[in-house]
């Protein structure tokens, strides 16, 4: 099975604090790289509001759909570890949910630093966040391989300094509940934090990475089958009711 490649809107709620974390020129716009594109929705949301930006993925089948959305952009097949691009080539950098695909961070990181003039905005997750998602409680198996997918916030640290990013600020970000927000977001893991029902739909798990390449279908099956029970007799949600509203799902990475 093969997640969705559907360009989707880049949701206001990751979109706008992105945005906020980039910095101001008095003399003209930023340009920035978008690492880890996939089908383009927040590249071509950023160009949307007048930023250079160019796209880069190291799928083809992606960037073929970031293309067929938005032709006029320009789109890079490229791995991070080894980007075609000069010294200092853009202002910023942006990632949104895909440093854990990267192979070797130490060296992806390197090579941002290395083409990014002034600053890495990066949307992710860490161990400590991942491994308190309540999904843990269907799908052990799965969400053990997610959870180690992602680094520490030690490591990401040690890391990101290892690579020559002297400033790092970290700001995290919590999964918004429905009444927040004025259109459901999706396409990554948690995103249906408070609204259970919706990992019962094919279409909404197959955009998802943990549900496409960390579980069999026997957790699958058995792990829906348990949600499906604790949806109808209410504790799934009394759970999610009770979960640490200081808890943050995912964070802003800020480097320079």
């Amino acid at each position: 099975m093969a997640p969705s490649i559907d360009p989707q809107p880049a949701p206001p709620s990751i979109l706008l604090p992105l945005i906020s974390h980039l910095p101001r020129h008095r003399d003209g716009q930023i340009s920035v790289l978008d690492i880890g594109c996939g089908t383009g929705r927040y590249t071509t949301a950023l160009a949307k509001r007048g930023f250079p930006v160019i796209g880069v993925d190291h799928s083809a089948a992606m960037l073929h759909a970031a293309y067929r959305h938005s032709p006029k952009l320009p789109w890079l097949r490229a791995d991070v570890h080894a980007l075609p691009l000069d010294d200092q080539s853009v202002d910023v950098t942006v990632s949104t949910l895909s440093s854990h695909y990267w192979r070797q961070h130490p060296v992806a990181y390197r090579e941002l630093r290395r083409v990014t003039r002034e600053r890495l905005v990066e949307f992710t997750s860490c161990r400590e966040y991942v491994g308190q998602f309540w999904l843990g409680r269907y799908f052990p198996q799965a969400m053990q391989r997610t959870v180690e997918r992602f680094p520490t916030l030690a490591q990401i640290r040690d890391t990101l300094r290892q690579a020559g990013f002297s400033r790092l600020d970290i700001h995290p970000w919590f999964v918004p509940r429905p009444a927040q927000i004025a259109t459901p977001i999706s396409g990554f893991l948690y995103s249906a934090k408070f609204q259970p029902a919706r990992y019962l739909e094919d279409d909404f798990r197959e955009a998802i990475g943990t549900f496409v390449n960390d579980i069999t279908a026997l957790e699958l099956s058995q792990g829906l089958a348990a949600l499906c029970k604790d949806l109808d007799d209410g504790s799934l949600m009394a759970q999610i009711e009770s979960l640490p509203a200081d808890q943050p799902d995912y964070l802003f990475l800020v480097a320079e």
